[in-house]
């Protein structure tokens, strides 16, 4: 009753976007066993996991825990036995019922890595440890509690560079095989919001319910190992240059206002550009300043250019210019500086590991404090002159110097000047403007688009119709998969590798439809596939047409035929193989010595004249493999009831994949599916990721445009005036 704010996870900060700046939430208490249901099956945490915009994960940890991730699962970090227990301890333990394993489970521990002259455990084998308790039942599984799931296998390229811990120690490859990390650290790319994390591989493989526990685990774990063992904090060693590289800083800031200066003169020589305009860094003398007398006589050129009748022009031409010269110059000071001119290196710098692992800012900011801030730039363009020529007061009239036009070649670190400071501040100014004005827009076009297709909705037969019944979309999507069930789908040679790898966990979760297969999908593929290289010989007994129909009449002329192609197949094909006897489908009519192609004598108009009289009346053609095919099947092969409804790019992908792909090939081998194994757990993962009906993807549709469109105007104004 004392307690009167809501506590959240920060991993469902996303979800909901949230954060601790003053927002406001309601509580809503179900008023009845379908509310309560709802909020159970369809609104609860563990299940918004995946965005239905793209089908990319929401939730994750960040910041401190990414940090945390780093640093325990480093080669140099080794534990003692009470230490080890410590965490694991933290990481299985929760509140009453969200504990990682059941309430009256021993905690089991694993080897140590090293043995003499003191037992010792590494951060990875906490992970392990962890990941291994969680294959085992819980206090909110249905069913029997001693059940051990299949181990997790996965492996993913993590978010800090190779060159962080040493390329050849291979830290930047994670890889976990039957529920152990054997290499490479946890980063954000493994509990982040992020593609193919391991938290989307235990989502995929054990479902969300599992997925929750670990983030939570991962989030107490990684809290406890900064709180009681390894801490973290940022100093200003972290943001100093050495000697060499501040020198090298130094000269790198003169030379970008030389050449800077240099290449207005060469603009304004140039009569603003019409003349072809040489490097500047190639001409002699281009790495010292302008003399006074030619710094007078270049500003008044550029005043006589910017203010005739060509001003506005000349104006955005000389922005192009400049910026177009002085940008690779940031670009070298930065590169110069970033990351081996830092006085302390990784992974002891504190700031870049926060930047590197992607617990927390980017590069701009680390090149902004230890660096250079750069081109300020409002609108694209760099600061605008006022009427008398000058950006500011204290600049000459049309100030050849990049100085004059905010191009800052001063760090946070020593501080900039004020006239920096002040053309820093429009910069910032600029995206607290745009944020108030476009938020009320990008609002009011969400609006407009949920109003217009908050209607549309999948039906029972797979078809997307609006309020009234009138079709939209024959399958959703043109292939009837729902995002946030498409994560392993794509075709890559990494997500046939975690299927095959995983395949006894997935073949519980996919649940497959009668006649599970792809090998239909596939054959129709690659009949597609010859028709589309014009291939001989696919006009044969049984071989299914798209073909002309009669209207009236016996005889092929003109007038007599029907509109559009039909549906058929070869019955019999006649002696030299220009006529055929068809079944045209659904109906089942028969038609006997059908030519291939009749000759339709005078076509056109006398004025237009046809390019051709032939007209072709039988040519090969390949079914749908999605769209119900009443013809298949007596009537079974349709999407949602036959498991041989697979699209023909995942059937004709994983075909290709099981015939050429070495990794995959090899990791059948050892984990020993077969083939058709292989190729029934696809199906099955196609059938099972199949939209369910009365999805409302119309409003779906309408917030997966307009939610970006906020975070476009929202996202701008944080790095202020970076010329990016």
């Amino acid at each position: 009753p004392t307690q009167k704010t809501i506590r959240m996870h920060y991993a469902n900060c996303n979800t909901y976007n949230a954060d601790y700046d003053g927002d406001e939430m309601n509580c809503h208490f179900p008023q009845n066993d379908v509310a309560s249901a709802e909020s159970k099956f369809i609104a609860a945490t563990d299940l918004q996991f995946i965005v239905p915009t793209d089908g990319s994960p929401l939730r994750g940890l960040i910041q401190d825990h990414v940090d945390s991730g780093v640093k325990l699962c480093g080669k140099d970090t080794f534990l003692e036995k009470w230490e080890f227990q410590q965490l694991l301890f933290a990481a299985l333990a929760s509140l009453p019922g969200l504990e990682v394993i059941a309430a009256d489970m021993d905690i089991t521990m694993i080897p140590p890595a090293i043995r003499k002259p003191k037992e010792l455990w590494t951060g990875k084998q906490v992970v392990s440890a962890l990941l291994q308790h969680l294959r085992r039942g819980n206090d909110r599984d249905i069913g029997p509690k001693n059940k051990v799931l299949p181990g997790i296998s996965m492996e993913r390229k993590a978010k800090t560079p190779a060159w962080a811990f040493g390329e050849e120690n291979e830290e930047h490859l994670v890889l976990i095989r039957d529920g152990e990390l054997l290499r490479g650290v946890l980063d954000k790319a493994a509990f982040g919001a992020s593609d193919f994390s391991l938290i989307h591989a235990v989502y995929e493989g054990y479902g969300p319910e599992k997925a929750g526990l670990l983030l939570n685990s991962f989030g107490r774990l990684f809290t406890a190992y900064l709180q009681y063992f390894s801490g973290h904090s940022c100093r200003m060693e972290d943001l100093v240059l050495t000697p060499e590289a501040d020198a090298g800083r130094r000269k790198l800031v003169q030379l970008a206002y030389n050449m800077g200066s240099r290449a207005a003169k060469a603009w304004a020589d140039s009569d603003g550009g019409k003349v072809e305009i040489k490097s500047v860094r190639d001409q002699p003398g281009a790495e010292t300043p302008l003399k006074p007398v030619e710094k007078a006589a270049a500003a008044a050129k550029i005043g006589d250019l910017l203010s005739g009748k060509e001003g506005a022009a000349n104006f955005a031409a000389l922005d192009g210019y400049m910026q177009s010269q002085l940008n690779p110059l940031a670009s070298e000071i930065i590169k110069a500086c970033l990351p081996n001119g830092l006085a302390v290196s990784f992974p002891t710098n504190t700031f870049g590991l926060m930047v590197n692992t992607g617990a927390k800012g980017s590069t701009v900011n680390q090149s902004q404090v230890s660096c250079a801030l750069g081109q300020q730039a409002l609108e694209g363009r760099r600061v605008p002159r006022m009427s008398s020529g000058r950006t500011l007061p204290s600049f000459a009239p049309y100030d050849p110097n990049p100085r004059a036009d905010g191009f800052i070649a001063d760090r946070f670190l020593t501080g900039i000047r004020p006239q920096e400071y002040y053309f820093h501040c429009m910069a910032g100014r600029e995206g607290l403007v745009d944020t108030a004005v476009k938020t009320s827009r990008s609002g009011y076009l969400q609006r407009c688009l949920v109003k217009h297709l908050e209607e549309l909705k999948v039906c029972y037969d797979g078809t997307v119709r609006d309020g009234e019944g009138g079709v939209v979309q024959f399958i959703y999507g043109e292939d009837g998969i729902d995002p946030t069930k498409a994560a392993h789908l794509d075709g890559e040679s990494r997500t046939y590798e975690y299927i095959a790898r995983n395949h006894k966990s997935l073949a519980q979760k996919y649940l497959a439809l009668p006649n599970s297969t792809i090998d239909i999908a596939a054959k129709d593929s690659a009949r597609a596939d010859a028709i589309k290289k014009d291939s001989s010989d696919l006009l044969h007994e049984g071989a299914f047409v798209k073909a002309r129909k009669l209207r009236v009449g016996r005889e092929w002329v003109r007038g007599a035929l029907c509109r559009g192609w039909f549906d058929a197949i070869i019955t019999k094909r006649h002696e030299g193989g220009s006529r055929f006897d068809l079944l045209y489908l659904p109906e089942k009519v028969p038609a006997s010595y059908v030519p291939l192609e009749v000759d339709l004598g005078d076509c056109g108009g006398r004025i237009t004249p046809a390019l051709t009289s032939t007209c072709v009346l039988i040519k090969p053609g390949v079914p749908d493999p999605i769209t119900c095919d009443v013809t298949r099947d007596n009537g079974a092969h349709r999407i949602g009831s036959s498991g041989a409804c697979v699209s023909e790019k995942v059937a004709s992908s994983t075909m290709h994949a099981l015939q050429n792909n070495k990794k995959l090939k090899a990791a059948m081998k050892s984990t020993g599916i077969s083939t058709e194994g292989f190729k029934r757990i696809m199906a099955a993962k196609y059938s099972s990721a199949l939209c369910d009906p009365g999805e409302a993807v119309g409003s779906i549709a309408a917030q997966s445009i307009g939610e970006p469109s906020t975070q476009m105007t929202l996202n701008t104004f944080h790095l202020a005036g970076s010329g990016a």
